[in-house]
């Protein structure tokens, strides 16, 4: 199916997806194996791609991925909610809706995208296009615009993360829909040959150059086991599906990951994690236990530091964000992390931690449950990381990987530090 435009819309409240959002932008959410763009890119080979949010996080992220501004080309225009879950059954419905439209010739109308009573997107076949529009990406994503009165009203099955935590619970249906896209590809006499035991084998997607150790398991008897290009798993360690390792990322020796997680690219993760997120550059390499988080990108968690994700009491977990406090609904939920962050050894975080971006948490007591930005330390006595120490501390970590911080990246650090501290 050709679609010649996608507009992705950052069209939700982002502060409930604090502190990921601070320096990035709704489509870069990590769920599944298969980032939203490149699914995306998948489904809809020939548009162009272009974007609206927040302009300095857009600039950031087009800084970052050395995303060039499109114009927005003649022919239809697919406009979608950027924290959309992008996957096979929503394309199914979405090009049977689209090729419906053009059989209908110059009398198809403009349709609205509706899941569950919630606006999630528009499509405007190309006979419905205004010249002028094309140069107005404001216009078209205001959905109470004049231009969309008349649209018609088509029900999809979007589903649609309302939180961090959200992206975990969606980690599992992700990663099974990324398999069908990715294929199965293990060889299983080939892995028990190197010692290797794969538990349920049409089940495991392993990219090239993956290098396994003897005396590893990748169980996949509950959901898939993905596996990236170049990734290292180290001896004795154990994958439970359904599970996702990114490309240059590395299993530390006798690693135990459970099923939920999802690990991204050039990291490096030891001991046990359960149920979670962690983005790419960050690491986790030691003992200590990772439950049911939300990490973002540039972490190091260190050694023996430990989440609580379940309260003595048994009753749901709630977490404070910069829209006031949310009952989550879950028993179980870690720590909520943004970038840059760092803990120390035998660090301790509280169930339903929420930790700003660039904080140095260390201590000897348990952390308290909310950390602004730039928290340095983590109890009663924790005091301000300044702006210049944490820029330079971000720039020595990120050069060990070949990286730069971008200028709009810096620009939005301090746009935090002043948020929290002005």
């Amino acid at each position: 199916m050709r679609v010649s435009n996608i507009i992705l819309c950052e069209c939700v409240r982002t502060d409930a997806f604090y502190p990921f959002t601070v320096l990035h932008t709704l489509w870069e959410l990590r769920i599944g194996a298969i980032s939203s763009i490149d699914k995306i890119r998948h489904f809809f080979p020939d548009a162009r791609v272009n974007f609206h949010g927040r302009p300095k996080q857009i600039a950031s992220w087009r800084e970052r991925f050395k995303t060039p501004v499109l114009e927005v080309a003649e022919g239809d225009i697919l406009i979608m909610r950027a924290d959309m879950l992008i996957n096979t059954e929503l394309y199914s419905r979405l090009k049977n809706i689209i090729e419906g439209r053009r059989r209908l010739d110059d009398t198809g109308g403009i349709v609205r995208l509706e899941s569950d009573g919630a606006m999630v997107g528009m499509y405007l076949p190309a006979n419905r296009v205004q010249p002028e529009w094309r140069n107005d990406i404001d216009r078209l994503t205001d959905f109470g615009d004049e231009i969309y009165r008349d649209a018609a009203i088509v029900n999809i099955p979007a589903v649609m993360p309302a939180y961090l935590w959200h992206c975990i619970n969606l980690c599992g249906d992700a990663l099974e829909d990324d398999l069908n896209i990715l294929g199965a590809t293990p060889d299983h006499e080939a892995l028990k040959q190197q010692g290797v035991f794969a538990v349920n084998p049409d089940n495991i997607h392993l990219g090239r150059n993956v290098a396994i150790a003897p005396t590893v398991v990748l169980d996949a008897s509950e959901g898939p086991v993905i596996i990236g290009d170049n990734a290292v798993i180290m001896p004795q360690s154990t994958i439970l599906g359904p599970a996702f390792i990114g490309a240059n990322s590395t299993v530390k020796i006798g690693a135990k990951i459970y099923g939920g997680s999802n690990i991204g690219p050039v990291c490096k993760v030891g001991g046990e994690i359960e149920a979670s997120i962690i983005h790419g550059y960050s690491n986790k390499q030691h003992d200590g236990f990772l439950g049911h988080s939300f990490l973002g990108e540039w972490v190091n968690i260190g050694a023996d530091t430990n989440t609580s994700d379940l309260k003595n009491n048994y009753t749901t977990v709630k977490v404070f964000l910069p829209m006031g406090p949310v009952d989550t609904g879950s028993l179980f939920l870690g720590v909520l992390m943004g970038d840059h962050c760092k803990t120390g050894i035998n660090t301790m975080l509280n169930t339903g931690s929420v930790i700003g971006v660039s904080c140095n948490v260390f201590g000897g007591d348990y952390c308290k449950k909310t950390m602004p930005s730039f928290s340095w330390g983590c109890g009663d006595g924790s005091t301000i990381f300044s702006i210049e120490r944490a820029l330079n501390l971000a720039r020595t970590v990120m050069a060990r990987r070949g990286k730069t911080l971008a200028e709009n990246e810096e620009l939005l650090l301090r746009m935090e530090y002043e948020e929290c501290y002005d």
